[in-house]
């Protein structure tokens, strides 16, 4: 029904909710190195340090620093909370993706697909930490959603008209890589 649309929207707080739940992340890639990548990276560390957090402190910074600046600047349960909810927007958008790829008469409402994804094993075990999986998943969602949601253009309208979305679509989807 009209709805459900904006039960989506719940997604985000329910996860933000269930990662306070679980707890606080402290996982061994956090307290080797995505907490030591950042501060290494602001403070030119990385030409001095030399493998402190093995072969990790090669990875992109980039990635942590929303996290290392979140924790110096929010209580932990706050962040927490905030990454679970950013896993909560990977299920609106999956719920987005599935509402306009399912046919009408499929006989699977959109919100399937998304719970599926947002509660399956190996989704579930990532909310709230520093995994990532969600947070790079967001763009290439919303990527795949743009092309879904213009599938007509995309697939049958004329190609000029399409390049706009696809190159939109194209660097979501590698912001996410």
């Amino acid at each position: 029904g009209p709805w459900a649309p904006r039960l989506a929207w719940l997604l985000p707080a329910l996860f933000g909710a269930v990662a306070v739940a679980l707890g606080k992340d402290e996982t061994w890639d956090l307290l080797h190195y995505h907490y030591y990548t950042p501060p290494a990276w602001l403070h030119g560390r990385n030409g001095h340090d030399l493998l402190a957090a093995d072969f990790h402190v090669y990875f992109n910074p980039l990635l942590d620093l929303p996290f290392y600046l979140g924790n110096q600047m929010l209580p932990g349960v706050a962040l927490t909370f905030l990454l679970g909810a950013l896993h909560g927007v990977s299920g609106v958008l999956i719920w987005r993706i599935a509402a306009h790829a399912l046919l009408p008469g499929a006989g699977v409402p959109p919100m399937v697909p998304a719970l599926i994804g947002m509660f399956g094993a190996g989704s579930l075990y990532v909310v709230g930490t520093t995994y990532y999986d969600a947070l790079v998943a967001l763009p290439v969602f919303a990527g795949l959603l743009l092309i879904v949601r213009h599938a007509e253009l995309v697939f049958a309208g004329p190609a000029a008209r399409a390049v706009p979305i696809l190159l939109a679509a194209g660097f979501l989807a590698g912001m996410g890589v």
